[in-house]
């Protein structure tokens, strides 16, 4: 398991509001300040703006206090500041560390990742109902040497199919192949999780070198290229397709 952070940090949130002037002059206002003594430590990853037009994002740490410094927790904030935790996250089942924010999903729901925890303590895939509800839907490293991944990295993509993707950290189809370097899975909104890709290093890359290009719905470094019965991993130029 992963340890907690060990430094006390003081992060503001900030909201970036652009005035229309001759010059390209902005104003930046202090809506919150997230202070883990109180509870909130703000992930990485980018808010998400919400149906009700309120933003949403993660606490990578803070709040209850069964995990190194806090399980991580869900929050919103409007546009006025009005700041709320909508769930904490407090068992190892349902995982924690939330560190890779969350994607709101055209059923409604917000979907997000925890770094830690879940059944297998490698991690898991959250949904939360805009009431703060939270349902674990998979749970990382559910078969020997973790060939379906483990310690999810990154905000969840929502393709156009309606399917959520995204990449582990760690993972491997083989444990004795010297290169514990990820995967690449395909996830549906009710929980099915599908590996299409287990990283081997210097055959099909690793975990340095895949990140979303969230504009065309594809991964920056590569693409996904279906082709029966297996799926390929094709390096990505930036005027073609290699494969």
């Amino acid at each position: 398991m992963k340890s907690g952070i060990g430094r006390t940090v003081l992060v503001s949130l900030l909201f970036c509001v652009a005035i229309t002037m001759a010059s390209p002059a902005q104003t930046f206002s202090v809506l919150v300040n997230l202070d883990p003594t109180t509870g909130s430590h703000s992930s990485y990853a980018p808010l998400v703006q919400g149906v009700d037009g309120n933003f949403y994002g993660s606490n990578q740490r803070g709040g209850v206090q069964n995990c190194n410094s806090g399980c991580g927790s869900v929050f919103s904030v409007n546009p006025t500041g009005q700041y709320t935790i909508l769930h904490e996250f407090s068992e190892k089942a349902e995982g924690f560390y939330p560190e890779n924010g969350v994607t709101l999903a055209t059923d409604g729901n917000f979907y997000g990742t925890t770094a830690d925890g879940g059944m297998y303590s490698q991690g898991s895939v959250f949904r939360m109902a805009p009431d703060g509800t939270v349902t674990t839907l998979y749970s990382f490293c559910s078969q020997a040497d973790c060939p379906d991944g483990r310690e999810p990295e990154g905000q969840l993509l929502q393709a156009s199919d309606g399917n959520l993707y995204r990449t582990t950290q760690l993972g491997s189809s083989n444990q004795y192949s010297g290169c514990d370097c990820g995967t690449l899975f395909r996830m549906t909104l009710d929980g099915q999780l599908t590996t299409l890709v287990v990283f081997e290093g210097a055959s099909n890359g690793s975990r340095e070198h895949r990140h979303w290009r969230e504009s065309r719905g594809e991964l920056a470094q590569f693409v996904i290229v279906p082709s029966e019965p297996t799926t390929t991993a094709c390096p990505l130029l930036p005027d073609r397709v290699v494969c």
